[in-house]
């Protein structure tokens, strides 16, 4: 819980580097509304475009580099987890003699949990969850040997590490764009033609279960 509270910190001290920290000196000039209101659309669609439009080549590589990074690690992670479900499937069927055809998440969370369906059966029968049993014909399993049984659970269990991984890397991207977003801000900040707000205000609210972070952006 407390790993999770601290999540929203990390955000701010992230947005915070880059509206205070991260400058450069550039010639000043003035931006139309249109002009800025683009280069933020820009910063959604890939980070760092925008900045490579306002001439601050090198944030607009840092921005870039993260982006590329991000989108190289999300295909690995998705790749790996793939592999290594298919891996998963074939090994059971070598060593358990199951059919993995039309098979879902739990029956292979329950197979790496049983040496056998009657082992998981039994439990079920003494906990009276009759309708979680399992009918032998289509779902049958039997372990060769609990080594291979804990092998294959380690695989299953690598396999949901990895698709996890691969949507923190999804988040990442997303804050990419804002903290690209938020850098425009700052960067056009009272160098617009017209006049306008583009206050940026971050506020962090405490709650029961859960804390959460509110990012107010205006033009």
């Amino acid at each position: 819980m407390q790993n999770k509270r601290l999540i929203p910190l990390i955000i701010l001290v992230l947005i915070s580097s880059v509206s205070m920290g991260f400058s450069q000196n550039k010639e000043e000039k003035l931006y139309t509304v249109q002009e800025t209101r683009l280069n933020v659309m820009k910063s959604v669609l890939l980070p760092g475009w925008g900045e490579h439009s306002l001439g601050y080549k090198k944030r607009g590589y840092f921005f870039n580099s993260t982006e590329l990074l991000g989108w190289l690690s999300y295909a690995a992670f998705t790749l790996y987890s793939t592999q290594s479900r298919e891996d998963m499937k074939a090994f059971a069927t070598d060593h358990a003699g199951i059919t993995p055809a039309g098979k879902d998440n739990q029956f292979y969370t329950d197979i790496g949990n049983y040496m056998n369906i009657h082992a998981y059966n039994d439990q079920k029968r003494r906990y009276r969850q009759i309708d979680r049993i399992y009918t032998e014909d289509e779902m049958f399993w039997a372990w060769d040997s609990e080594k291979n049984k804990q092998k294959f659970d380690d695989m299953r269990l690598n396999s949901r590490l990895a698709k996890r991984n691969a949507s923190l890397v999804v988040s990442t991207l997303i804050l990419n764009r804002l903290l690209s977003v938020i850098d425009i801000a700052t960067l056009t900040k009272n160098k617009v033609d017209n006049p306008y707000s583009n206050d940026l205000e971050a506020m962090i609210i405490p709650e029961r279960d859960k804390t959460t972070m509110t990012i107010s952006f205006r033009f």
